[in-house]
């Protein structure tokens, strides 16, 4: 049976793709990893997690580090372009790159609709009102932006849609603290909430109460007296939760955050939304973000990452705008192209510690999140839309099993039916068009 604790998602984007040599994970078949087995490089970041917090989504090991033919198949691994369906292939490449169908329906991909490039509602946007409706979250899906303009189409710069009308993401870390928190500053100060003090003093009180009781009751009155207990313990995990829900600082300093050729201030950007995010969904003000770094043909160059990785010999190539990079294929634009994902995935890897702060029903709130990575293109090099790599991180409030690579064979449209499901949105037996079989086990 599906563990039922309430479980966050978290989308993270990141343009231009990795080349697959230095991302799909080498192995046979499906299998779970132990303690020796090496994470391609761009998911090193992800080693303190690989046996309990991380799933690797992968194509088939037959392909696995090749790069040319089988990655222009949408049926072969996940894929954006829809499975046999004559005509989508061809209007997926002619499209380009793409962001409006990352968390969309392939609708943008039936050749019956070539009108339309896109039209309905992200998945996103399908658990933010459903956690709205359902669980009471004051917010929906949080869509936060990280440097996400181009100047061009939404379809380039947009990840989020309702009724087929693009969001704006929150870009400015000031303006987005306002919106969020606001309303948390005042009257608290810094100290303890002593409301929230005396909750958790009287709960505890009553869960030793019950636990004496229990060794004094017959079967039947133990069960109850449990479900008590239960009760008890999600109280006390709530009152902590809210106790701990507190404003995050605002730190660093930016320029612009609309499309420049000075990107040093995206590492101070990254840092403010990405702690904000943490504590919205701590705050249970959400239990979705989308986390959009960048956008797709991004011309933002990557000399941030001089720091970090300036002892590699291409670290002269992240002066070049990060679309043009990806697109050449030589040895050195193919390691600083890894280098992106790595910092990228490092990141992501922080955002999960983060979210350990927190305590939740599985433990932390990293046990009861997903954090879901997804890119434009599979293979920069050729524009390849087939044999995505997927990492899951996080505990996922047990919604499968984590430590595991699995080889998949589906279009995103199935991801996103499970997930929908693992989210609690019932009847959501497949995403998108009818031609779209249902989700995916994992």
């Amino acid at each position: 049976a599906q563990d039922d604790r309430p479980l966050r998602v978290v989308f993270w984007f990141l343009s231009e793709g990795s080349h697959p040599d230095k991302i799909v994970p080498q192995g046979e078949g499906s299998f779970r990893m132990d303690a020796g087995y090496e994470l391609p490089y761009v998911f090193q970041p992800f080693n303190d997690f690989k046996q309990d917090r991380l799933t690797i989504l992968a194509p088939p090991a037959s392909h696995a580090g090749t790069t040319n033919d089988w990655y222009q198949k949408p049926s072969v691994g996940l894929s954006y372009a829809p499975h046999n369906v004559e005509g989508a292939e061809q209007r997926y490449e002619d499209e380009g790159h793409h962001m409006h169908q990352i968390l969309a329906s392939s609708r943008a991909f039936d050749p019956h609709h070539t009108s339309d490039p896109f039209y309905g509602t992200s998945l996103d946007q399908v658990l933010g009102a459903h956690a709205r409706e359902n669980f009471g979250t004051p917010r929906g899906s949080l869509y936060f932006g990280v440097w996400p303009d181009a100047g061009t189409s939404d379809h380039k710069t947009r990840m989020s849609y309702i009724d087929g009308t693009a969001q704006d993401p929150y870009k400015d870390p000031n303006n987005t603290f306002d919106a969020l928190f606001g309303g948390l500053m005042g009257g608290g100060g810094d100290g303890p909430n002593p409301q929230a003090a005396r909750r958790e003093e009287v709960a505890n009180f009553l869960n030793g109460r019950f636990a004496n009781l229990q060794s004094r009751l017959g079967c039947e009155d133990r069960q109850r007296v449990q479900a008590h207990l239960e009760y008890l313990h999600e109280l006390e995990t709530g009152v902590r939760t809210s106790a701990s829900c507190e404003p995050p600082s605002i730190t660093g300093e930016w320029g612009p955050v609309t499309r420049s050729s000075d990107a040093s201030g995206v590492p101070s950007i990254e840092a403010n939304m990405h702690r904000m995010a943490a504590m919205a969904l701590a705050c249970d003000m959400t239990r979705v973000v989308v986390m959009q770094h960048g956008y797709a043909s991004s011309t933002m160059p990557q000399t941030f990452l001089q720091g970090t990785y300036g002892h590699q010999p291409h670290a002269a190539r992240f002066d070049q705008p990060h679309h043009g990079l990806a697109h050449e294929q030589d040895d050195g634009a193919q390691g600083a192209i890894a280098d992106i994902a790595h910092y990228d995935h490092a990141h992501m890897a922080n955002f999960l510690r983060e979210l350990e702060r927190f305590p939740s029903q599985g433990g932390t709130l990293a046990d009861d999140t997903v954090i879901i990575k997804v890119t434009d293109i599979s293979s920069p090099t050729n524009h390849a839309w087939g044999g995505h790599t997927v990492p899951l991180l996080g505990g996922a409030a047990g919604r499968f099993q984590s430590g595991r690579v699995e080889r998949v064979d589906a279009t995103f449209n199935q991801l996103w039916t499970s997930v929908a499901q693992w989210f609690g949105v019932e009847g959501m037996e497949r995403f998108g068009p009818s031609w779209v079989p249902g989700g995916i086990s994992l």
